[in-house]
């Protein structure tokens, strides 16, 4: 049974983006643009995590979160709105 989770929020999102994961969940969250390019890979660690997203330009962006296995979690479409 599988009880991982990824929350990601708020969406749209302002200076940074919260990444809510289950307890003992540990992974990484790839972000892309619309055109396909990693724009950033970010560590995920259990609980709380915060993804500051000042230097990104407004838009809309993938967020891929993988687990340790290497297994996507979440497929998430988020809005950057500064």
């Amino acid at each position: 049974e599988n009880n991982e989770f990824v929350l990601l929020f708020p969406n749209p999102a302002n200076s940074e983006v919260n990444i809510q994961t289950s307890f003992g969940f540990s992974g990484i969250m790839e972000l892309y643009d619309l055109l396909g390019k990693k724009i950033r890979v970010s560590v995920v660690n259990p609980g709380l995590n915060r993804l500051n997203t000042t230097s990104l330009n407004n838009g809309i962006y993938l967020a891929k979160v993988f687990n340790e296995k290497g297994e996507l979690v979440q497929l998430e479409k988020l809005v950057f709105n500064k």
